[in-house]
């Protein structure tokens, strides 16, 4: 990222920091029209987007950031041989159907199994806005029937530590990151996300610009 990005960037984050979005927001958006090639910045937007609610936009940044993100994984697994060890060392401790689907997929589809903090994320955007409003669809509603009384705790201990304040996680909140927002963030990003077109440099914000937010169901 260029010096003059980072800085703003920066800037971004301590506006956030302050509970002073709509100027992170602003700032964000500078870092992104002068490095529109680096997850992070996409990445920030999306937290900050949750936190005032603007929960599609959300949704499309995180999706934009896990789209240059896999791009730079790509290449750092050609060129760093110890990063390429470790994703083989995931290959080889994974099952085979599960290979097999994510191959299916895309090459480098399997580099999902890397990280998981853009799916829990994400996971957040997609099924706290649900919650809140009372809208969920049948096949959210049925995985939050385990976890339903912990839930708006757990919503809220996410939406303060995302703002900034020291929050400990316990093993509820954990299991239900795990459980469910995860698996829910996965799912989208390997229906939603454009795997055809992670080989090609067109910016992010063009492949997803007429995407609103929510999912097609569809592995395009």
């Amino acid at each position: 990222m260029n010096q003059e990005a980072a800085q703003i960037l920066n800037q971004g984050v301590q506006m956030k920091r302050e509970r002073r979005y709509v100027e992170a927001v602003s700032l964000y958006m500078q870092a992104i029209e002068l490095a529109p090639t680096e997850a992070i910045c996409y990445y920030s937007l999306a937290k900050t987007y949750y936190l005032i609610n603007q929960w599609e936009l959300s949704v499309l940044n995180y999706l934009r950031s896990k789209h240059q993100e896999l791009r730079e994984t790509w290449k750092k697994y050609i060129a760093d041989p110890h990063f390429s060890q470790l994703a083989n060392t995931v290959r080889e401790t994974t099952s085979q159907d599960t290979l097999t689907f994510l191959d299916a997929i895309h090459p480098i589809a399997f580099f999902m199994l890397l990280d998981s903090n853009t799916s829990n994320h994400l996971g957040h955007a997609l099924l706290d806005a649900n919650w809140q409003n009372s809208e969920s669809n049948q096949e959210i509603q049925n995985i939050l029937i385990k976890f339903r009384k912990k839930l708006p705790e757990h919503i809220n201990h996410y939406h303060r530590s995302l703002a900034g304040e020291s929050i400990s996680s316990d093993k509820n909140d954990m299991d239900i990151e795990e459980q469910v927002y995860v698996p829910i963030g996965k799912e989208f990003i390997l229906r939603n996300l454009h795997w055809r077109k992670l080989d090609s440099s067109d910016d992010v914000r063009e492949i997803y610009r007429n995407f609103n937010g929510k999912s097609d169901m569809a592995v395009t």
